[in-house]
């Protein structure tokens, strides 16, 4: 029958990247195909293998939550709590080692990076393939020419 048979194919037929910390990853290239007479819906999933955003993370906790300015940290572990996800908050002065990093499924910044040797740690995860979050309001204003805030803002 023609309702059992498949009316769509993906090209490859899976698709896999190591990314190494301090480099940046290339696009995989991939071909969602609708061979039907209907709308083909899909949906794409990560094999549990590794890295999942906001799944079950090497380093336990969902998020770092770095701690750069206490009222804000505050409001954001609250609503990180209220949404059921952990974290492991740090200040910058005991942030741990930026390889591990990627063991979070994000790294959550509350305040300033505090200088040039933050900016190169974000930079390094960034590389690394890091999904990132900076709250910061005088971001711009104080650290317009570094180049992470130009890569943060895409200009």
């Amino acid at each position: 029958m023609h309702w059992q048979q498949p009316c769509g194919s993906f090209t490859p037929a899976s698709l896999s990247a190591t990314v190494t910390l301090g480099e940046a990853s290339a696009p995989l290239p991939a071909e969602i195909a609708n061979t039907g007479w209907a709308p083909l819906n899909f949906s794409l999933r990560g094999q549990t293998t590794g890295f999942i955003p906001m799944n079950a993370t090497a380093a336990g906790e969902d998020v770092l939550l770095v701690d750069s300015n206490s009222t804000a940290t505050n409001a954001i572990a609250a609503s990180l709590t209220r949404l059921g996800y952990t974290y492991n908050r740090v200040t910058t002065s005991t942030l741990p080692p930026v390889a591990t990093w990627t063991d979070y499924a994000a790294v959550i910044w509350s305040g300033s990076p505090s200088g040039a040797t933050n900016s190169g740690l974000i930079k390094s995860y960034l590389d690394a393939g890091g999904a990132f979050l900076i709250t910061y309001n005088d971001l711009g204003y104080f650290y317009g020419t570094d180049h992470v805030v130009h890569r943060l803002s895409g200009s």
